[in-house]
This record gives C-alpha cells, structure tokens and sequence, in this order.
C-alpha cells in the first residue's frame, strides 16, 4: 500500500480534527447518500479514519460491483478477471487506513455440460492504485470458497475459507475429501498465508474469523455440536509478531443461549456483536471486553421488541448497529450507542429526509457512520457525519414506508449452515 499517501492524509486529518465539532454524544447528523454506480442500489460496509468508504453497488449492468467512496465520489474496485463462459461481481466489507479493502469476488461459471455453479474468492483491493488481487488459495489445484473479512493497519487479514484436509481418510484408511470450515489469517507484506482449526475438541465443527485489531486480537466465531443442534460460540486469538505462531485463549461466553455473533472490536480489546439467552432467545447486543470479562447487554430500541445486534466500535467506545423497531411490518433501524444510550439514528437527521436508516455497519474514530437504509423507498448507502445542535423532533412516518428493514433479518448460512453471515438475499460465503 502507498505509505506516502498515508502519512500525509493522517497529517491532514489530525489537523482537521482539531477543528471538528465533538462527536461524542452527538444529536445531530448531516446524512449524505453515496449514490449507485449506475444501478438501483448500494451499501456501505466500512468507514476508515479518512473518511474512505466502501462498500458495493448494483451497476448498470444489474451485477454487484465493490466500491470506495473518497472525495464524494463512487469509485469502482472492479473484478477478478473471467473468461468468457463466467460472470463476476466484487463485494468490500472493510477497509483500513493504508486504503487496503478486504472482501471477496464471486464467479459464476456454466461447464460444459451447461450446468452452472459460483465460487467465492478471498480478494484484497489496493484503493490507492485500483488493483484487485485474489488471496492465495490453499491448494491451488483444489480451489474452494475463501472470504476476507476485515484487516488491521499491518496489513494483516482475517477471514473464512472451505478446508480439505489432505490427511483425511475414511474408515479402510484410504484418502476421502471432506470439506470443513477454518478461519485463516493473511499477511500481504509477508505472503504468510495461516489456516486456523477449531480447538482441538471433538464437538468443534467449524471457524470463521471476523476482525483483528491493531494489537493483533483475532476474534471469530466457532460452531459446537450441542444435544439440540449447533451452538456459535465465540473465541478470541492472539497474533503473535510471527502470524504462523497463533495462541488460542479460550472459549468466550456472552450468554446463555446458542446464537452468538461477534462483528467487530476495537484497540481496547472491546469486542461487539450480538447473543441470545435461554430465557427468550432474543438476540441482544453486546460488549464484552477482553481484559475485564465485563459483558454489557446495550439494549433495543424498542422495549417490546428486544432484537438488536452491534456491528462495529470504534476506539472511542461507540457502536453502532441495527435493532428491531416496529412488528407488522417488521422494520429495523439504524443505532448508535454511547455513554450508555442507545440512540436511534433515523431520529437524529432532522425531518422530511426520506430516510429511514435500517442499519449502520461502520464507525471511524471522528464519529462518521455509513450504513445502508431506504431513501424514499430504494435501498441507498449512506455517510452521516456529526454537527451542532439537536436535530428537530419530527413527527415518526416510519410505519408507511415500503420495505424497512429487509436488510437485517435474513441470516445468510455460512457455507455449510454452521457459522452465519448477515447480507440480503445473497447467499455468499
């Protein structure tokens, strides 16, 4: 990555930010829509402390197509090259300060029996060059699904990938494929590429990593084989200086339920997703931090529907996310968390916007959320970015729009249904 690029854009933020309106506790937000690259619809994932976005966007040409959005414009990350017998389209989900973007690419190929099927690949995005590169497969003859979750300011990537063990054997000893799901670890500096298995216990069946943090906490997200199905429970990793050498921690506990998720987590070690217990099998969203074990259960939005789930903190301590608002028709929106409160961001952009904000998924350490939400009923990205003052209380329209909250309640499976990825109507890895 452009390291020159770096240290002058940091230079220029850190004096911009000292003449920013505080953030913290924020009232009022400016919303600006991101716009399509030439289709109906676009999300954003991912806000770095430059104000860099990304995300992806339907195009002209009804394909998804990942983007960066810097100096209010909609760049396209492009696709891996394909032939002319498949179709490609890219998807970005995070993106660090270098201007590194982690995601993945899919094709979709037709053999030659005219039967049609995808593949998902690992793909890092060079958002100062527009170059897209693959993350090396584990075995290249044996190509399988891989997805890039998120990176830290190393350089270093987390994500999920399908593993075929080439130990593997059936019962006359004989070699047999069997696809599991492991978490890997990527250093582009180094080209270390890190395969992680679950803890070496026999209910384990699956990993996927989340996030890294710039101290070098992994945390993830391991399926257990319980007596009523499969329980996600949570672990945390630390990252040696050497990725190749990977010290487990332990098992993490939120609640006590089966459905745990875990997005994000900050310098701090304080991570965010979301948990259910017994008691109602509401999924809650959470803190817990990592160095006090201390669990804080955020809230909803509405007390009488307690569905909520954190997406990403940033290392001021806000979270941001989505909870339910309204039943029949179910719509979520969009939340922010600080000093203890939980706000609703739909409420905190003044009145007469179009908006109805579903969800946001990312928060820069200045305060700037992006997420996803309708504008006058069609699914836009969005930036909102902190300002003076209260916004105006409004009279609440949110019960007549069209399709709120369509974009958080599916929960996509995650390869072989052990470990979920939240994304509508997109069954990718």
């Amino acid at each position: 990555m452009n390291r020159l690029y770096k240290k002058i854009t940091l230079t220029l933020l850190t004096a911009s930010l000292s003449m920013a309106v505080p953030v913290w506790a924020a009232d009022n937000y400016q919303i600006d829509d991101l716009g399509t690259l030439g289709g109906a619809q676009a999300e954003a994932f991912s806000i770095n402390n430059l104000g860099d976005i990304v995300g992806n966007s339907s195009g002209a040409d009804f394909d998804n197509h990942a983007f960066v959005y810097r100096n209010q414009a909609l760049v396209d990350l492009g696709f891996l090259p394909v032939d002319a017998n498949s179709t490609s389209s890219s998807f970005a989900f995070d993106i660090n300060d270098n201007g590194l973007a982690v995601g993945f690419s899919t094709q979709s190929f037709v053999d030659a029996n005219s039967v049609g099927y995808n593949r998902t690949i690992a793909t890092y995005f060079d958002t100062i060059n527009l170059t897209i590169n693959p993350i090396p497969q584990v075995d290249p003859a044996l190509p399988l699904n891989m997805r890039a979750e998120r990176s830290n300011e190393n350089d270093i990537i987390v994500g999920v990938t399908e593993y075929d063990d080439p130990n593997d054997v059936d019962t006359n000893g004989d070699p047999v494929s069997v696809i599991t799901i492991k978490g890997f670890v990527y250093d582009i500096n180094s080209g270390v590429l890190d395969i992680l298995s679950p803890p070496a216990e026999t209910t384990r069946t699956g990993l996927a990593l989340r996030a890294i943090n710039n101290n070098g906490v992994i945390v993830g997200l391991a399926a257990e084989t319980v007596s009523n199905g499969f329980q996600n429970v949570i672990l945390s990793d630390i990252v040696t200086t050497n990725i190749s050498d990977l010290t487990q921690i332990s098992k993490i506990t939120i609640y006590d339920g089966s459905q745990n998720q875990v997005w994000s987590i900050n310098d701090n070690n304080i991570m965010v997703g979301s948990a259910d217990t017994l008691t109602d099998g509401n999924k809650k969203a959470f803190s817990y931090n990592l160095n006090t074990q201390e669990v804080i259960n955020l809230g909803s939005l509405n007390i009488n529907f307690p569905f909520s789930e954190a997406f990403k903190i940033n290392n001021a301590g806000q979270i941001v996310g989505v909870s339910q608002y309204q039943n029949s028709p179910i719509i979520y929106h969009a939340f922010v968390h600080e000093n203890g409160t939980m706000k609703d961001l739909s409420k905190l952009i003044g009145c007469d916007t179009g908006w109805v904000l579903n969800e946001a998924r990312s928060i820069n350490d200045s305060g700037i959320i992006v997420g996803t939400g309708l504008f006058n009923g069609e699914k836009h990205a969005y930036k909102l970015t902190p300002i003076a003052g209260t916004a105006p209380v409004c009279v609440d329209t949110t019960s007549s729009s069209s399709g709120g909250g369509s974009l958080p309640i599916f929960l996509l499976v995650l390869f072989s249904g052990l470990l979920v990825y939240r994304k509508e109507t997109k069954n990718h890895l």
